[in-house]
Formats: structure tokens, sequence, C-alpha cells
């Protein structure tokens, strides 16, 4: 145990481990909402009661949320994806510039390229060393 946890006091684990407990229980309850709520749609509703156009697409895309995504079809198994005119990019990285360069947000050189590229790495990488810090204090727990 480091210092740090061990100048917690009993009292604030407990605190903190029952408001954690506290909203883990509010997100279920709010997501078996939701999904009652899609059930209540998908059942309920026929074509001709959805007059308006957003419960029709509700009526459509409730089962395909539900079910989960077909991540067979999906680039590399994974998510985000970004389809155009039927053809998926996938990766948040290449996505972001892709857009970028598209809107006018990326770099006017290759300089400026590179210091763009360069800052999104960096970020990768604390983002990294902090799954490796995470996945290394789980094991020594």
């Amino acid at each position: 145990m480091s210092d740090s946890e061990a100048a917690v006091s009993p009292l604030k684990r407990s605190v903190n481990l029952v408001l954690r407990t506290v909203f883990h229980a509010l997100c279920f309850v709010l997501f078996c909402g939701v999904l009652a709520y899609g059930f209540y749609i998908w059942f309920t509703i026929s074509e001709e009661q959805a007059t308006v156009p957003l419960l029709n697409d509700l009526k459509v895309l409730t089962p395909f949320f539900f079910t989960n995504w077909n991540f067979v079809t999906m680039p590399f198994g994974q998510m985000p994806v970004l389809d155009i005119d039927g053809k998926k990019y996938c990766q948040s990285i290449p996505i972001a510039r892709l857009l970028g360069k598209k809107y006018g947000l990326a770099g006017d050189n290759a300089e400026e390229d590179f210091e763009i590229d360069q800052n999104v790495e960096f970020i990768n990488d604390i983002r990294a060393s902090e799954t490796n810090l995470t996945c290394m204090k789980r094991r020594l727990r």
C-alpha cells in the first residue's frame, strides 16, 4: 500500500465506495428504463401510427441498437467508423485527420502537419502510459 493510500481514512474509502455503488446502480436503472422504452416503441407502434418521422426511425433503429452492433462488418471489428458514400473509414485519429483536411483544419504545409501529428502522438503516449499504469495498479492489488 502506498503512502497516499495509507493516508486516506477508512471513512473516506467507505463513503467513496457507497457513492460509486449508488452511481452505478443509478446508471443500471437508467439503462433498464431506456431499454424498456425501446421495447415499448418496438412492440406498440405500428407503421401507420408512426406518422412522426422520428418515431418511424426509432422503430427501425431500436432493434439494431439493442442487439449490439454487427462488428463483423466493421473495419478491424471496432468503432468509431465514418461512412462516406458507402465507404467505411475507421480509427479515430485518421478520421480526425481526414475531416481536418476536408474542412480546412489541417496544417498549411508539411511542418504544420508534422506539429499536429507530433501533438496527437504525444497525447496517445500519455493515454498509453496511463493505461499501463492503471493495469499495473490492478495487478498489484
